[in-house]
């Protein structure tokens, strides 16, 4: 595979470490987003119960994700949470192409524009930060997607014992 990884962040730690990181991260996004949405539905202000389903679904996925990273093991546990953001991913991907076809390829100019000045400062500043989060969340998604390649690995390599462990026998 091309695109594993073997640690996270810069050799710093391990992937199931940074699995766990990025689990706990997004279930504490995803529980914020869940206060908000179910207060202000009740409030009269946001009213979709698919958005409330979709996120609950995405923290039901990140809490699989947390248990496998803490019990080191099932791997399966990992791929409703990779499924749906690799959906996310191309959507996002398929939504950005549209928007350029669209234009007529005039959204490449539009953003040059953007990243010299002559757009808002606003548009600029969203645009920029949706490219660094589009490609922290890529990079997420490829750390939890080496981890579960490194669970199967494990899962399929016979077991290794310590060679100061095995006790041989001895005949006359």
């Amino acid at each position: 595979m091309c695109c594993k990884l073997n640690r996270f962040c810069c050799c710093a730690f391990s992937l199931q470490t940074g699995t766990k990181v990025i689990a706990n991260i997004y279930l504490l996004i995803e529980i914020l987003v869940l206060t908000y949405l179910g207060i202000s539905e009740y409030t009269g202000l946001f009213s979709s119960t698919d958005l409330i389903t979709m996120v609950a679904l995405a923290t039901l996925s990140t809490i699989l994700v947390l248990i496998s990273a803490t019990k080191d093991s099932k791997a399966s546990f990992l791929m409703p949470w990779l499924f749906l953001c690799a959906i996310l991913i191309l959507g996002g991907m398929g939504y950005v192409g549209w928007i350029i076809i669209e234009t007529g390829g005039h959204a490449v100019i539009i953003f040059c524009f953007m990243l010299v000045g002559l757009a808002g400062l606003e548009v600029a500043v969203i645009t920029v930060a949706s490219v660094i989060g589009a490609a922290l969340f890529l990079y997420n998604w490829l750390i939890v997607f080496s981890y579960y390649h490194h669970l199967v690995e494990k899962k399929g390599q016979p077991f290794e014992e310590d060679a100061d462990s095995i006790s041989y026998i001895k005949y006359p």
